[in-house]
């Protein structure tokens, strides 16, 4: 416990507090990545037709990721045409899965299994996540990551962004945490910080605080921008701290965000308003606004409760519109 906070105070105030978990301590590691790129077989078959690029990523039922300003992430799938795995019967779908799967398996790594040379499409894998139905199938297509991974090919955000949303989608937040908890054993990376921010969102509205330290400190292991400079991600670490008692290393929440105020404080300070949508479409598209509207409110009204100085972020939020004027007060669009 006494170096536990010992550690906590001799963070610098700018800084991110990165604790790991025992459990993060024992699982992460790092290994080179491998270079070697093989070439691929020009030929078609019908299966490769199911590996098409140009529609795999719409197998994700899903909003778009936005960066905290509402700018659409280049990884984000388009929501375009109806999909045939959307069109499937359950009996139908889970026949396609494990054909890909069982396709893909195959066709990676080292040393293929497969008869043929040919080398899977990257999209594949975001085809895979669209296609699964429970948290047994995502399990069972991470376990090819490795694989992947050997044979020279490198993931890339768009495939780190669907795994996490389709984690979302599936509620299993603390599986997506796993995978990028065990870099040794997936061989998956959190490259992606919407990816991340992501995961933050999901893992503070149903995991343990401690699993939410967890991924703060996958922040640093990965080398993602500091937390302290995404006014969402921080509102919400923030937000979970504060409404949290403790972590399992005895830490007191409330430490833990009093320490993160005054850098998010300076950020938000920079960081242009977030209105958010009023139609349900259009706030799906645009998650993250939601997001920071709800977080901010949770803020406000914990400091305001402790008499703590909360009108830089009622004006930020006023200014955002999510708080509108009503005669002569005011109606907070969460406690209305």
């Amino acid at each position: 416990m006494a170096t536990a906070l010992w550690a906590l105070r001799s963070l610098p105030s700018r800084s991110l507090l990165a604790i790991p978990s025992r459990h993060t301590c024992r699982t992460l590691h790092v290994s080179s990545i491998a270079h070697r790129a093989k070439k691929s077989d020009s030929g078609a078959t019908a299966v490769d037709t199911l590996f098409d690029d140009a529609g795999a990523e719409d197998a994700i039922p899903a909003a778009p990721l936005q960066s905290p300003t509402g700018a659409t992430s280049p990884a984000a799938p388009t929501r375009g045409r109806q999909t045939k795995s959307r069109q499937l019967s359950p009996a139908a779908r889970t026949e396609k899965f494990e054909n890909l799967l069982a396709f893909l398996s195959s066709h990676i790594g080292r040393k293929f299994t497969a008869d043929d040379a040919k080398q899977v499409r990257s999209s594949a894998w975001i085809h895979l996540f669209g296609l699964a139905t429970n948290e047994e199938q995502l399990k069972r297509v991470a376990a090819e990551f490795w694989k992947f991974e050997e044979g020279g090919r490198k993931f890339q955000h768009k495939h780190v962004e669907a795994f996490v949303r389709r984690c979302d989608e599936l509620k299993c937040p603390t599986f997506a945490l796993q995978v990028f908890s065990d870099r040794k054993k997936y061989h998956f990376e959190l490259s992606s910080p919407a990816a991340a921010r992501h995961l933050l969102y999901m893992l503070q509205k149903s995991a343990s605080l401690s699993s939410v330290m967890t991924l703060v400190a996958l922040y640093g292991f990965y080398g993602l921008p500091s937390i302290s400079t995404d006014p969402v991600a921080s509102a919400l670490l923030i937000a979970v701290c504060l409404r949290g008692r403790s972590n399992k290393q005895g830490i007191p929440a409330r430490t833990v965000a009093k320490k993160l105020i005054p850098a998010f404080q300076r950020t938000l300070e920079k960081t242009p308003p977030m209105p958010v949508a009023v139609s349900p479409r259009l706030q799906a598209a645009s998650p993250e606004r939601t997001w920071m509207r709800w977080a901010l409110y949770t803020v406000e009204e914990s400091l305001r409760k402790r008499g703590s100085d909360v009108s830089w972020i009622r004006d930020w939020r006023e200014r955002s519109g999510h708080v509108l004027d009503h005669k002569k007060g005011r109606i907070d669009l969460f406690a209305a």
